[in-house]
């Protein structure tokens, strides 16, 4: 199977994410939002990537509401859009998105700066483990 690949300008790059922002922020379940992924206009790109934080309400069903984000925003553009939620996400994803990702929208500072600085304190308490885990089972030199 064949992945579609896809290539932008730095203007469309430039319009495409101000439209997510636009669209996320005008949902009022997303509390802060990043692009993430290989989505560049330097290269070429599968899908965009979209690592959403949402309010925690009990009822929430964090799956449903990936896949109505993800219809509302494919509608939007000519190519996949993948969006996953962070808030119960593992740390290892969380800290990528943090890392390497671009904020979109951030609705509430200080919730974001909590859920960066605990999502980082949490990888780096268990990075030591999770490299010794990996040498030994994967037999990496890392």
């Amino acid at each position: 199977m064949t992945v579609k690949r896809y290539q932008v300008t730095q203007e469309e790059y430039g319009s495409i994410k101000e439209r997510l922002t636009e669209v996320l922020a005008q949902d009022p379940r997303v509390i802060f939002a990043y692009v993430h992924g290989s989505f560049s206009p330097k290269d070429k790109f599968g899908d965009i990537d979209v690592a959403v934080f949402l309010k925690t309400e009990s009822e929430i069903n964090y799956l449903q509401c990936e896949v109505s984000l993800e219809a509302s925003l494919h509608k939007l553009f000519p190519f996949p859009v993948d969006v996953r939620v962070l808030n119960h996400a593992p740390d290892t994803f969380r800290y990528s998105v943090i890392k390497k990702g671009q904020k979109l929208v951030d609705k509430d500072e200080s919730l974001r700066v909590e859920f960066e600085t605990a999502t980082f304190s949490r990888y780096f308490d268990f990075y030591p483990l999770r490299r010794r885990y990996l040498k030994e089972v994967l037999n990496l030199e890392i």
